[in-house]
């Protein structure tokens, strides 16, 4: 009964902090569209406020009890989240006029974020081989 709790809590963890990631998209896209309108750190705040929550949510479903291939999705979508956020904030970086401290403010957090939770994973996986686990727990 306490691991279907576990679970339980887990999956809907991992499902609020999609929920939150792509709120905090969505606010970003939002305040990005209006580029020559200049938007201010407030705004950025905002943002990261909602990606911390997201990435608490996702640590929290991480720890907790996830399977071999939930977990083996959220390190794929978020290696590659990861790496396309990298590459809007090197290309953005390029000349851009709407490169300001407020932009950096606003973009970091989608690049530190995956990193973030790919590395708790990594953790736990080292964790569970050290413990003798198997390395994925399946259900």
């Amino acid at each position: 009964m306490k691991e279907s709790i576990k679970g339980a809590i887990s999956y809907i963890s991992l499902v609020i902090g999609l929920f939150l990631l792509f709120i905090a998209f969505l606010y970003y896209l939002i305040i990005t569209s209006d580029i020559p309108v200049s938007f201010t750190l407030a705004e950025s705040k905002v943002a990261q406020g909602t990606i911390l929550a997201s990435t608490i949510a996702f640590l929290l479903s991480s720890l907790l009890n996830l399977n071999k291939k939930v977990r083996t999705i959220l390190i794929g979508i978020l290696s590659i989240s990861f790496i396309i956020n990298l590459s809007h904030l090197t290309t953005a970086s390029r000349g851009a006029e709407y490169f300001t401290l407020e932009f950096v403010h606003l973009i970091l957090p989608f690049v530190i974020q995956p990193v973030l939770i790919i590395f708790v994973n990594i953790l736990v996986i080292i964790n569970n081989r050290k413990r003798g686990k198997e390395y994925f727990r399946t259900q």
